[in-house]
């Protein structure tokens, strides 16, 4: 919540910040829901890491997008890089950069 000691300190710091309250999705229509239901992300090395990952690849999902890290730098337009995901070595997939058309119509 915004009462968060640390909502605070980065409220003072960027005033322009904003705090919205969200719970996972849950209805049976979502593609993470039996992964959501069995918390299974609390079995990682990482939860709050891999939740926040799952939660972005859920949100692109629904209504499409692009997410990047602060740190990625773009050289080139995005626009033709739809429906992707970094790949982070021939094993793993990167949360650093994914992107979505939108799968639930408006």
């Amino acid at each position: 919540s915004a009462g968060h000691p640390l909502h605070q300190n980065l409220k003072e710091v960027y005033p322009n910040l904003h705090f919205r309250a969200s719970t996972c999705p849950d209805s049976s229509s979502d593609a993470l829901e039996d992964w959501y239901g069995r918390r299974a992300w609390q079995d990682s090395y990482w939860p709050q890491s891999h939740f926040n990952d799952a939660l972005r690849w859920l949100l692109l999902w629904k209504y499409g997008g692009v997410y990047l890290d602060l740190d990625v730098v773009v050289l080139r337009p995005l626009t033709r890089l739809t429906n992707m995901a970094a790949r982070e070595s021939h094993k793993f997939v990167a949360a650093g950069y994914s992107s979505s058309p939108r799968a639930i119509p408006s």
